[in-house]
C-alpha cells in the first residue's frame, strides 16, 4: 500500500474535479424518457397500488436502492429528472469515494488521473443518470473493498464489523454484490501466507454474511434459470436477438472493457449493434480502434507497473477481474445475461490501473498528452450522450403524449416488443394491445392477428418500442402498409409510432397480404 500520509490529500485540483464530475451527473436529467428497467424500479419501490414496502424489501434485485428510491420520491417526486436526482447523487459521492479509496491504494498522482477519467466516463455518466442501482453497488463495492482491506490489516472488532455491513448492504444493492464475496475468499485463500488473516475470521464473516442475507437468497435461487453451456438466447430457443448489452459468452469481455473505455455513445448504439451484430462496428473502426489502443496502452502498462508493489498487485489483479470473469462465468451457466453493468465492480480498478499507467510515464509531455486524449474522448462520448439521439433512451414520452392527445373512439393501439414503457406514460388513457412473439412467425399469422385484434375498429396506431427483438425487418409494419392505408407517421427516436386507417371493407373480404384495391 502506498504511504498514509497521502490518506486526506484533499487539495483545490480534487475539489475541482469533483465539482466537474458532480455538474456533470446533475446535466440534463429529465431530457431523455424514462427507460423499461426505470420504469420497474419505481413502480416496485411505490409498491404497486398498496403502496405496500414489502414489494421493495424482498425484492431480489436491488432491495436497499429500491428502499431508498421510495423514500426518495416521497421527498422530490417521481418525475424523471427527481427520480434520477438519487443515482446523481450517488454518482457525485462516488467520485469522493472513488479517491478516498483509491489514494492510500495507488497514490496522489494516480488517484487523481484515475478521478479525472471517472468524472467524465461516459459509462459511469450512462449510470449516474438512470434509476437503477448500478451506482448505489460502486459506492458500496468501493466502501466494501475498503472496510475488508482495513480488517485484513488491522484484524479489530471495529474493522470486522464494518466487513461484514459493508459487505451485506453491497449485495443488497445488487445481487453481483456477491462477487465481493468471492474477492474475499480468493484474496485471502491465494495470498493467506502474505496477508496473514486467519482462515477462521474469514469463515465467519462469510456465514455471517450469507445467514444476513439468507432471504434473498432463497428467492433468487428460485427465480434462476436451468443451467445451460452456450449462448442464453440458444437455450431459450429463440433466435432473435442477443440478451443483454454484450456478446455472448468470451467476447463479453472485450466489449466489457469497451464499454468501460467509452460508455454506449461512440461508434454503433447497442440497438445498432443488436441488430446488425459485427457490420455495425466496421464504418467505426478506423477511429475506435486507435482510442482503445490507447485505453489498453495505459491500462496494461499500469498493470504492469502495479507489480512492483507487492500488497497494491494482489488488490488490483482480483478486483478487477474477478466480476468480469464471474459475469462471463454467468452468462455461460444461463444464469444471468452477459453485460458490462455486472461488472461495474471492476470497473473502478480498471481507472486505477490506467492511472499508475499514466503515471509511470516517465516524459512529462508524453504523460500529459496520453491524459487529454483520454479526457478528450471521454468528454466528447458525454457530449455526444447528451446530444445525439441515435445512443438514447426510446421516447416513449413522446409516443404516450401523442396517444393520449390523439387515440379516439374508433381506434385500436398495439405496442411492440415492450409495452410497459408506452404504457406508463399512456396510463388508462389508451388500451394498449401487444403482439406476442409467435404472432410474428409467419405473414399469415401476423395476418390473422389484425383480423382477429383490430376487429371492427377505424384506426390503427403501432408504436415500435425495441420491436427489432421480434422483428427486426420490420415485416409488420410493411404488412400494415400493404393491406390498410397508411395516414401518419412519427419518428421518435427508438420508439416511432405509425398510422393507418382500416379499409371500409375489411370486415368482410380476407385478405391474403394483398392491399384492397381503391
Amino acid at each position: 500500500m502506498k504511504s498514509a500520509r497521502h490518506t486526506h490529500r484533499w487539495d483545490w485540483p480534487v475539489l475541482l474535479i469533483l465539482a466537474v464530475g458532480t455538474a456533470l451527473r446533475f446535466l440534463a436529467l429529465g431530457q431523455q424518457s424514462l427507460w423499461h428497467d426505470e420504469i420497474r424500479s419505481v413502480t416496485i419501490a411505490l409498491g404497486g397500488p398498496e403502496n405496500n414496502i414489502l414489494w421493495a424489501v424482498l425484492n431480489i434485485h436491488g432491495p436497499l436502492y429500491l428502499v431508498l428510491l421510495k423514500g426518495w420520491m416521497a421527498l422530490v417526486g417521481t418525475g424523471e429528472g427527481a427520480t434520477r436526482a438519487l443515482s446523481a447523487a450517488l454518482g457525485a459521492a462516488g467520485l469522493a469515494l472513488f479517491y478516498r479509496v483509491g489514494l492510500p491504494l495507488v497514490g496522489r498522482r494516480a488517484a487523481m488521473i484515475g478521478l479525472s477519467l471517472l468524472a467524465v466516463s461516459p459509462f459511469y455518466l450512462w449510470y449516474s443518470q438512470e434509476v437503477r442501482n448500478y451506482i448505489l453497488l460502486f459506492d458500496l463495492g468501493l466502501l466494501a473493498i475498503y472496510a475488508f482491506l482495513a480488517d485484513v490489516r488491522e484484524k479489530t472488532r471495529g474493522t470486522f464489523l464494518a466487513a461484514i455491513g459493508t459487505s451485506v448492504a453491497v449485495c443488497l444493492a445488487n445481487l453481483t454484490g456477491f462477487f465481493l464475496l468471492v474477492f474475499h475468499c480468493v484474496y485471502v485463500l491465494a495470498f493467506r501466507r502474505k496477508v496473514h488473516y486467519p482462515f477462521r475470521r474469514l469463515l465467519l464473516l462469510l456465514v455471517v454474511v450469507m445467514v444476513a442475507l439468507s432471504p434473498w437468497i432463497l428467492q433468487a435461487t428460485e427465480s434462476m434459470g436451468q443451467l445451460h453451456l452456450g449462448r442464453p438466447d440458444e437455450a431459450a430457443g429463440e433466435g432473435v436477438a442477443i440478451k443483454g448489452e454484450c456478446p455472448p459468452g468470451l467476447l463479453s469481455i472485450p466489449f466489457t472493457f469497451y464499454s468501460f473505455s467509452l460508455g454506449f455513445s461512440m461508434g454503433p448504439s447497442i440497438d445498432e449493434l443488436k441488430i446488425h451484430r459485427w457490420p455495425a462496428v466496421i464504418s467505426y473502426l478506423w477511429y475506435l480502434v486507435p482510442i482503445m489502443m490507447l485505453f489498453a496502452f495505459a491500462f496494461l502498462w499500469g498493470f504492469h507497473r502495479a507489480r512492483r508493489s507487492a500488497d497494491e498487485f494482489r488488490v488490483l489483479l482480483l478486483w478487477v477481474t474477478i466480476p468480469v470473469l464471474l459475469m462471463v462465468a454467468l452468462s455461460m451457466l444461463n444464469l444471468k445475461a452477459p453485460n458490462p453493468r455486472y461488472a461495474a465492480l471492476a470497473f473502478a480498478p480498471y481507472l486505477l490501473l490506467i492511472g499508475i499507467g499514466i503515471a509511470s510515464i516517465g516524459n512529462r509531455t508524453l504523460r500529459a498528452l496520453v491524459l487529454i486524449a483520454l479526457l478528450f474522448f471521454s468528454a466528447h462520448a458525454d457530449y455526444r450522450y447528451f446530444t445525439n439521439a441515435r445512443y438514447w433512451r426510446p421516447d416513449t414520452r413522446a409516443a404516450g403524449k401523442l396517444l393520449r392527445q390523439e387515440v379516439r373512439p374508433g381506434d385500436e393501439a398495439a405496442v411492440y416488443t415492450l409495452v410497459e414503457p408506452v404504457h406508463y406514460y399512456v396510463g388508462d388513457a389508451v388500451t394498449l394491445r401487444n403482439p406476442k412473439p409467435r404472432d410474428f412467425a409467419s405473414r399469415e399469422r401476423m395476418t390473422d392477428w389484425l383480423h382477429t385484434n383490430v376487429g371492427d375498429q377505424r384506426r390503427l396506431w403501432i408504436v415500435q418500442c425495441m420491436g427489432w427483438w421480434l422483428d427486426p425487418e420490420d415485416r409488420f409494419v410493411h404488412l400494415c402498409q400493404e393491406i390498410m392505408i397508411p395516414k401518419g407517421e412519427w419518428d421518435f427516436p427508438k420508439a416511432p409510432v405509425y398510422l393507418f386507417e382500416v379499409p371500409q371493407d375489411w370486415g368482410t373480404q380476407n385478405y391474403k397480404g394483398e392491399r384492397p384495391k381503391p
